[in-house]
């Protein structure tokens, strides 16, 4: 389902989920919620995230020669899931099967969750390409070293080399585990900090294949942070509205 007709698709399903959660009233409150945000811990996240990135970028090819020396048959077997999970469509197709399955049978927490886990991804997604494309960061198979920064014209021409930063299959990823560790309440916190393991293996999976730094992948779970973040508080917010 990673061809352009599956794309097509997926964007089509996502499409047909966000009108009818429209109809439904998801979005209602987003004006409101806007001009009550709060944004401190959403421009702290992203600064520490960034900190950590820019220390990183410095070691970023050190950093990448020792991430492909990973070889525990049980490492490569996570990593290979998590690159699984976070190329092209497959989790979007997940998470709207769930979505969808939750409707018929109405369950109102999974579909609930299931639309959380999509807008925080979407929104994870499209924040990432805007930096995509502004960064125009050259990627490790292009061969112009980890400094290879600002490169618009090039990017351009030849946009899959050169939009590195940050990581699209780990910011989506990422997104869905933070929003779930946010919201099952019911799961011990410990073992929802588990899983960031599933990001982390996308996080390895694109350094391994050589489409991504180290630094990449590490802004990325930060950005993704800040979406489930933002998702979460929007939909507390809105309950919130309902209540009074």
């Amino acid at each position: 389902m990673n061809t352009f007709p599956g794309k097509l698709l997926a964007v089509a399903l996502c499409g047909a989920m966000i009108y009818t959660e429209w109809r439904r009233g998801y979005f209602a409150h987003i004006p409101r919620f806007i001009r009550h945000r709060d944004v401190l811990v959403c421009v702290l996240t992203l600064g520490v995230s960034a900190a950590i990135a820019a220390v990183l970028l410095l070691f970023d090819p050190w950093l990448q020669t020792a991430a492909q020396g990973l070889r525990a048959p049980l490492v490569e077997d996570l990593i290979r899931f998590g690159g699984w999970l976070g190329q092209g469509t497959t989790l979007w197709f997940i998470l709207l099967t769930i979505y969808a399955m939750a409707l018929i049978l109405r369950r109102v927490a999974v579909t609930a969750g299931s639309v959380g886990c999509v807008v925080s991804a979407a929104l994870a997604s499209v924040l990432s390409s805007i930096i995509k494309w502004g960064i125009a960061r050259a990627r490790p198979n292009a061969n112009l070293g980890h400094l290879a920064f600002f490169h618009w014209s090039e990017a351009l021409r030849n946009h899959a080399r050169f939009q590195s930063f940050p990581s699209g299959d780990t910011v989506i990823v990422a997104a869905v585990a933070w929003y779930l560790l946010y919201r099952c309440h019911k799961v011990p916190l410990g073992v929802r900090w588990i899983l960031l393991v599933v990001p982390l293996a996308t996080a390895c999976s694109r350094v391994l294949l050589n489409k991504h730094w180290p630094s990449d992948t590490v802004f990325s779970i930060g950005l993704a942070l800040v979406s489930a973040h933002c998702v979460v508080r929007y939909e507390t917010f809105s309950a919130h509205q309902y209540d009074s």
